[in-house]
């Protein structure tokens, strides 16, 4: 028999994400699937939370949805790099990839 898929149920995923505040990496580990699954369905209940948390560079404040901050946090952590660090090698990397130069 398959496994019901809660996360398409909108209240179920209401309540997990916005009120309980689960981020969708936890919710697709909870559900066994991939995250991307259950953000294809965040998106299409349009659920956001309420707030969102700054990241602080030396340039400006970035801010983010909670469910990129929360996986930016988790990388952060297993990497032992700031949230700062993380998004600008990340940024560096995508320009140098693209052969982007922000300077022009």
């Amino acid at each position: 028999m398959a496994k019901e898929k809660l996360y398409h149920y909108h209240e179920w995923l209401k309540r997990k994400y916005v009120d309980e505040d689960l981020s969708i990496y936890k919710i697709a580990d909870v559900c066994g699937v991939s995250p991307s699954s259950v953000a294809r369905y965040v998106r299409r209940y349009g659920l956001k939370k309420g707030r969102q948390k700054p990241v602080m560079t030396r340039e400006c404040h970035v801010y983010y949805p909670d469910y990129l901050y929360d996986s930016l946090m988790e990388y952060a952590d297993s990497t032992g790099q700031s949230i700062s660090q993380v998004t600008r090698t990340a940024v560096i990397e995508h320009l140098t990839r693209n052969n982007a130069n922000p300077l022009r």
